[in-house]
């Protein structure tokens, strides 16, 4: 299973507890339309790249993007209602330390973790991309060994 779809099951099993609001939608990736995606960015941050958002818990009543949780594959992304919200950007590997205006549509403490969790999904994602270079390594260098074996071979 790829890393995002991981982290799209971790959130998934989980929206119920971090949620304590029962007016929410949870939109995984493959589900997100453009508009809905210009919305995250103009309501979230414009920096959010659609390719790395995994889901969106919208409590928007209307529009889904404007107001909820957007988690992307190294940040979660929170915006409160009201006349002047702000948006909270957390990063995974700081969930100690992450810092959440006033809300009361999702328990601070379970989103907290979840991003380890989150964390963790990315971080074994990080380490098997670097078992899979490594095969690759070893193929490499035994192909160039064959190689020269064979160069060598020739000369006798």
């Amino acid at each position: 299973m790829d890393t995002k779809q991981e982290m799209l099951d971790c959130i998934t099993s989980s929206v119920d507890l971090i949620m304590v609001t029962s007016d929410y939608s949870l939109i995984p990736y493959y589900s997100l339309d453009n508009n809905t995606i210009g919305r995250i960015k103009e309501y979230f941050s414009y920096d959010i790249e659609s390719e790395d958002i995994v889901a969106l818990i919208s409590t928007s009543v209307m529009d889904p993007g404007k107001t909820g949780i957007v988690f992307t594959t190294s940040t979660v992304y929170t915006r409160d209602w009201g006349f002047f919200p702000d948006t909270d950007e957390n990063w995974y590997w700081d969930a100690d330390g992450a810092n959440f205006s006033s809300s009361n549509d999702f328990d601070k403490e379970m989103l907290r973790i979840i991003m380890k969790e989150l964390f963790d999904i990315s971080m074994n994602g990080i380490v098997e991309g670097f078992k899979d270079v490594k095969d690759a390594t070893k193929d490499i260098a035994q192909g160039f060994k064959d190689l020269f074996d064979a160069l060598g071979n020739l000369n006798k």
